[in-house]
């Protein structure tokens, strides 16, 4: 009776190290699984950080073009307009002045009132002075 106790009890012990064994094999199994699923979202959450820094960066690039080319835009019409201007700034020879000088006098301005001074020296010679403070 003692051997059969000791028989039973041996393959309960058997028993049991299987079972443990499998538990442990079971768990490395999904130790394995978690990783390679870990690794998995690793690889995406990458490359869908990669997919938004390079939509980020056409996005710069795009509003990087369009200032360039508002810039190019505005930088045409004001030359457009500059010589549109220059254009019609062209006055002809005889052509009287827009203010004539007995105009402004009416109103109570003379030439000498400005900010400079025009002083002749000599008949074809003309200096512009501040005036004395």
């Amino acid at each position: 009776m003692k051997d059969a106790r000791a028989a039973l009890k041996a393959l309960r012990e058997e028993e049991c190290e299987r079972q443990r064994q499998e538990a442990k094999k079971a768990e490395q199994q999904r130790q394995y699984q978690m990783q390679e699923k870990l690794e998995v979202m690793r690889r995406k959450k990458q490359e869908s950080l990669q997919y938004k820094r390079q939509l980020a960066l056409q996005h710069m690039q795009e509003q990087e073009r369009e200032l360039h080319m508002r810039q190019e835009q505005a930088k045409q019409q004001y030359l457009t307009q500059q010589q549109r201007l220059g254009m019609a700034s062209v006055v002809p020879r005889n052509y009287p002045a827009p203010y004539p000088v007995a105009s402004l006098m009416q109103y109570g301005h003379t030439p000498m009132q400005g900010r400079y001074q025009m002083t002749t020296l000599q008949p074809q010679q003309r200096v512009v002075s501040a005036p004395p403070s």
